[in-house]
């Protein structure tokens, strides 16, 4: 096989599969920019369905159902691990390529009221640029406007080891002028 016809096959399955409209079999899948339930909400845990993530489909009943251990949705939950070359990639990202400005990056984790799940027929909260909910251990952005009384308490996905880079594309002149919940006036 030459060079070219190597490329061409690597090059066809790294591409996303062709539409497959309403004939999505039972079982596993992965989630993909053609999916019918892609930027879905999952009926279980609420979380949006992302790109890459592996589902549990009923397409009798077209519900999907992730099936990551910590979302929990449609297998049980399992403890993390801690992956200690992982954690040194994504802290050496972040030591290199720092939020701009005075813009703090913090994780779900530590912002919990991001993780609350839907209540009384509210979503859970979500990223003002991507509008994926925010899911644990992602680090984000807290709008900046009030930040001892958090009066909007709006974020943003600052996450680049997870390809989440939502504050870049949505302040590429790096600044923050006005907050763009309540329109207060930052002063800069």
């Amino acid at each position: 096989m030459s060079d070219d016809d190597l490329f061409d096959a690597g090059r066809e399955n790294a591409a996303d599969p062709p539409p497959q409209l309403d004939t999505a079999q039972d079982g596993a899948a992965i989630t993909g920019v053609t999916s019918w339930w892609h930027n879905d909400r999952c009926s279980q845990c609420g979380h949006t369905f992302r790109r890459n993530d592996v589902v549990q489909v009923d397409s009798r009943t077209r519900t999907v159902a992730h099936l990551d251990p910590v979302l929990c949705c449609a297998v049980e939950g399992e403890p993390g691990t801690d992956d200690a070359d992982v954690s040194a990639f994504v802290s050496g990202l972040l030591a290199a390529w720092p939020p701009a400005g005075e813009a703090r990056m913090v994780s779900t984790d530590e912002a919990s009221y991001l993780l609350s799940p839907p209540d009384r027929g509210f979503r859970r909260r979500s990223c003002l640029v991507c509008a994926h909910s925010f899911r644990p251990a992602e680090m984000v952005i807290i709008c900046p406007c009030a930040p001892a009384e958090r009066r909007c308490r709006a974020a943003v996905h600052r996450d680049p080891a997870q390809g989440l880079v939502c504050w870049e594309a949505w302040l590429p002149a790096r600044e923050l002028r006005a907050c763009p919940v309540t329109t207060r006036n930052l002063g800069q």
